[in-house]
């Protein structure tokens, strides 16, 4: 969560130095999770009430600032909640989320 938000406090200044109609608008970014080594030991109501409030205020602040959003080495029981729960996710973040298993091509 902190490298995200080292991320997006220089896409925020990268944004505020640019000229309007300039050539170099982009300010999205491609952030990769490796998840290597998560259990169902490190989901506790605790942690997850913190991920979920991260979450929201860095969308409130940085809002449409992710292309691409990828989780590697996913174990089965993340990807297994997310089947559960991207029913209920909008459309447009779920063409930018992508789960990957140890393994997966």
């Amino acid at each position: 969560m902190a490298t995200r938000g080292v991320i997006c406090e220089g896409i925020e200044r990268k944004k505020g130095n640019l000229k309007e109609g300039s050539l170099n608008e982009t300010y999205k970014h491609i952030q990769v999770l490796d998840c290597t080594g998560i259990t169902l030991g490190h989901m506790s109501a605790d942690v997850r009430r913190v991920i979920k409030q991260v979450i929201i205020e860095m969308g409130n602040i940085y809002p449409d600032t992710v292309y691409k959003l990828m989780f590697v080495n996913a174990p089965f029981i993340f990807r297994a909640v997310w089947a559960m729960v991207s029913p209920f996710v909008d459309k447009a973040t779920l063409k930018k989320v992508q789960i990957l298993g140890s393994g997966s091509g």
